[in-house]
Formats: C-alpha cells, sequence, structure tokens
C-alpha cells in the first residue's frame, strides 16, 4: 500500500507506505525478494515526490536490539536479538534515514504467539530528524482489532506533532502510551 497526502496548514506532505513482511521461517529467497521490493517501492515514491516525509507503517516480522554501528534508526528502549528481517530493516531504515518510533519508547509489544510469547514485530517509521516530534508512541490496550478469537498483532500508535512549534526536547524511552477512541475506529454505518 502506497498512499500521498498533504496535512491541511502547514502543507506539509506525506507518503505513506505499509507492508507485510515475510516470516522468519519463511525461505531466505522470500525474504530477500520481500525487502528489495519494499527497497524499490520506497526509492520510487521518495523519488516522485522529494518533499514529502516518507513514513513507513510495517509487520515487519522483525526483532531489532539498538543499532549496532550506534545510529539512530533503532532506540534503546525494549531491545531484542536482531532477527534476519531485522537486519533487512535496520539496513531500509539506514537508507532512508529513518527511525523505528516504537523502539525509542518503551511502547510494548506488538505480537503474541498461540503460546502467549510475545514480541515487538510491527513498526512505525518516520524520518529521523522527525524523532523529537514524537510525543508519544505505544500499543493501547483499548484498541482491539482482533477478528479471531485470541490476540494476534497489536496496534501500535503514536502522536507526532509536524507542525511549526514542535518541542525539540529528546522524549525516548518515555512510557506514555496516545490516548484513543476507539468508538471512532468503528463503522457507524451498519
Amino acid at each position: 500500500l502506497h498512499v500521498s497526502g498533504k496535512i491541511k496548514g502547514d502543507q506539509k506532505k506525506f507518503v505513506f507506505i505499509s507492508g507485510h513482511a515475510p516470516c522468519e521461517d519463511a525461505a531466505p529467497a522470500a525474504k530477500e525478494a520481500f525487502w528489495t521490493a519494499l527497497g524499490q517501492l520506497m526509492s520510487r515514491a521518495t523519488d516522485s515526490s522529494p518533499s514529502a516525509a516518507p513514513c513507513l507503517l510495517i509487520d515487519a516480522n522483525a526483532r531489532v536490539g539498538p543499532d549496532p554501528d550506534g545510529g539512530q534508526s533503532i532506540g534503546d528502549c525494549e531491545p531484542d536479538v536482531i532477527s534476519d528481517n531485522g537486519s533487512y530493516l535496520l539496513s531500509l531504515l539506514n537508507k532512508f534515514d529513518l527511525a523505528a518510533i516504537n523502539t525509542h519508547w518503551k511502547a510494548g509489544y506488538t505480537w503474541r504467539s498461540s503460546h502467549g510469547k510475545t514480541a515487538r514485530i510491527d513498526y512505525i517509521c518516520i524520518r529521523r530528524r522527525f524523532l523529537h516530534r514524537v510525543l508519544s508512541c505505544g500499543v493501547p490496550e483499548s484498541i482491539d482489532l482482533t477478528m479471531t478469537t485470541r490476540e494476534d498483532h497489536r496496534t501500535v500508535a503514536a502522536l507526532v506533532n509536524f507542525g511549526r512549534d514542535a518541542d525539540p526536547s529528546s522524549r525516548a524511552c518515555r512510557p506514555s502510551p496516545p490516548v484513543l477512541n476507539k468508538v471512532m475506529l468503528q463503522d457507524n454505518d451498519k
């Protein structure tokens, strides 16, 4: 999914890209093909709209820890042992100067296995230069989009101030999930 848009007022342009990576146990060729295609899509999207800010919303099936090179693409919050998909994700983030917001906040896990194991494998990614504009990021308990009898993925939500008056102070690793109204997400046309 690739969606472009503008935020009214500031006329800030955005390119939203959403993806779903193969699971960790997928064939290496399938993972390579996915991450290569996603990189190509990101290149086309950013080349066609160079002034737009890319926002990647991804079920990366990736576990990540701090960036081994000391960069800001991956934060220090709730680190995990980096997986194959995690390496691909980190490479993509570095290539496009992006940061995974929910690794800079104590946002919580985003996935639960059928055996109850939890992990952070879904991410919201924005330009690194906008990290100071993130007001909150979390996995709100109030949003349940489960379509089956068991919880699988959980919603990651972030509140980002892209306006001119954003506070440049550091907000890394602060545990304050956003407040969201689940009623607003329901289909009222039924």
